[in-house]
């Protein structure tokens, strides 16, 4: 069986994946980068409202396609810190984009951060398959791959 740990190196594999191709692909539309950036933000927003820290990013802002990779292993560097800490049952207190204060456990957050990727990611894929072949990134190919 999986574990928390598994998952967000999956996260890790499928955005690469899917991010690569979409810097490679000259023709891909600009709200692929849009959403690439947006999956990138959220970590970041997410890790740092866990940590109790202010997010240099912003939900919607704008990353370059050059520093995607600087915040893929960024924040694949921030969730190990968070995992190896391994207080799910912890309740963070947060506050949205628009300011409304919420309090959400740990094990929630880090799930909905799982969930939200792979939602975009779909979006991603489906905006560039028109303009080349979109790899797998489904769980199970990340697995397989793993056992290589």
């Amino acid at each position: 069986m999986t574990d928390l740990k598994d998952h967000f190196d999956y996260d890790y594999w499928a955005n690469k994946r899917l991010f690569d191709l979409t810097k490679s692909t000259s023709e891909a539309p600009e709200k692929a980068s849009v959403l690439a950036s947006h999956i990138l933000n959220a970590q970041r927003i997410w890790i740092s409202r866990v940590n109790e820290e202010d997010s240099p990013l912003e939900v919607w802002e704008n990353i370059p396609s050059v520093k995607w990779g600087h915040w893929l292993d960024r924040n694949r560097e921030d969730m190990a810190a968070i995992l190896n800490q391994k207080q799910g049952n912890l309740v963070v207190q947060y506050r949205n984009s628009e300011g409304k204060t919420f309090r959400s456990s740990q094990s929630d957050i880090l799930q909905h951060m799982l969930l939200h990727g792979a939602y975009h990611r779909g979006q991603i894929a489906q905006l560039i398959r028109p303009m080349t072949e979109v790899p797998y990134t489904d769980f199970i190919f990340y697995t397989r791959e793993q056992m290589e």
